[in-house]
């Protein structure tokens, strides 16, 4: 289990300080500063990859609406929590919109959805992911912590090489996704609502008849 502290004196280490935390409430230059970055990095991180840590799914009902955005017929609201919508599982993915904080869709409800919620607890956090929040926070904060002295296009790089391989981790834990064929295909392939062609995608030179 990583705790704030740990995952602060990582950054800080990212940036070049010496000086460690001791405690959350460091009343230090580099603890007030951290401390003020903390859930708005903490949240640009986790909206930065599909996290399976911070993976979840519901069930929308429709928002009770007198007059629905032209030409949807309903509205579902956002969870709270989110973050990020990731997919909508009962909607092609034309047959939605996402505006501001709302799904737009002709579809009755309920909706249901993947997205990513917002895990302020440091326990429930991936190690990949306690790696690349301490390089975006070195990134944001460094320097106004270490000023000129940090090198904010290396602290860049050292982010994306983290997040990379936090993906490529991701990656691993979790099987295939096999899409739903679109309308078309199932016009195009059968029509009788039951899908019988290749896997998806559909190699050159796949027989169609």
């Amino acid at each position: 289990m990583t705790d704030y502290v740990t995952i602060a004196n990582l950054a800080a280490g990212l940036i070049g300080e010496d000086d460690q935390l001791r405690s959350p409430d460091d009343d230090t230059h580099m603890g007030r500063t951290f401390k003020a970055a903390w859930a708005a990095v903490r949240q640009a991180a986790i909206r930065d990859h599909t996290w399976n840590f911070a993976m979840t799914r519901t069930g929308l009902a429709a928002e009770d609406l007198s007059d629905v955005p032209y030409p949807w017929g309903y509205s579902y609201p956002l969870p709270s929590g989110c973050l990020r919508l990731v997919e909508v599982l009962n909607c092609g993915a034309r047959d939605y919109q996402l505006e501001g904080r709302s799904i737009l869709t002709n579809a009755t409800g309920p909706v249901y959805i993947r997205y990513l919620r917002d895990v302020p607890e440091t326990a429930n956090w991936d190690a990949t992911f306690v790696d690349a929040f301490a390089a975006l926070m070195a990134f944001t904060t460094g320097n106004r912590i270490a000023g000129s002295a940090y090198d904010k296009d290396a602290g860049w790089k050292i982010y994306k090489a983290k997040l990379s391989e936090a993906k490529r981790v991701d990656a691993r834990e979790n099987p295939p996704v096999e899409f739903e064929p679109t309308s078309w295909e199932l016009a195009r392939f059968g029509g009788d609502g039951v899908y019988d062609g290749p896997p998806y995608p559909i190699p050159l030179g796949y027989p169609t008849a």
